[in-house]
């Protein structure tokens, strides 16, 4: 997580607090370090996430406290900052298919998809594509990604085409109609129509 903040005292000492926000709104210390701000009072810092599983969705609020703006006496607003994001897992969640084994593809039957994470990429409209054997079978749009974690989730039909032979596919979900392409992609490798 890349964690950015300006308008500090140039060259001054910060604080920067992470804390972990729950569904329920009980809160979990992520951890407190040292930062300084450079010239500008500005800085950058990069924190690791905990590992996310897909559909994963964590609240993160990071407070900022400008240790010389607390010594001299500011009033509150100036002595720091805090703001929460939402870090989300990448990728898109079937639960059919989100399995130890082999998942099964069973054309037409629908359940619930969760998708995130689907920043900073071509579009914001969602596609699935369909490939036996490398070969492109079939792309359909899903739908449009909202909010600025790229998340969607709705209601997904499975294999919704006609003919689906029987074999075993993989289901690619990315922001780009045609296949192949350059996009961040997530997906199932290993789905067995029978």
């Amino acid at each position: 997580m890349r964690i950015a903040g300006t308008g500090f005292t140039p060259s001054g000492r910060l604080e920067i607090t992470g804390t972990w926000v729950q569904p329920n709104g009980a809160t979990r210390l992520a951890g407190t370090f040292a930062e300084s701000a450079d010239d500008s009072g500005a800085f950058v810092e990069a924190e690791e996430t905990p590992s996310l599983h897909q559909g994963d969705r964590f609240r993160f609020r990071v407070t900022v406290d400008d240790l010389t703006q607390i010594a001299q006496g500011a009033p509150p607003s100036g002595q720091s900052a805090s703001t929460t994001v939402t870090v989300s897992f990448f990728g898109a969640y079937f639960r059919p298919w989100y399995t130890t084994g082999t998942p099964s593809g069973r054309p037409g039957r629908t359940a619930l998809l969760e998708v995130g994470g689907y920043i900073d990429s071509n579009s914001r409209i969602l596609y699935v594509h369909y490939l036996r054997a490398s070969h492109l079978i079939k792309t359909l749009r899903i739908g449009r990604l909202k909010g600025p974690c790229g998340a969607l989730t709705q209601r997904f039909r499975q294999f919704d085409f006609r003919p689906v032979p029987a074999g075993t596919y993989n289901v690619s979900f990315d922001t780009t109609r045609a296949w192949p392409n350059d996009d961040k992609y997530s997906g199932y490798r290993r789905v067995v129509v029978h």
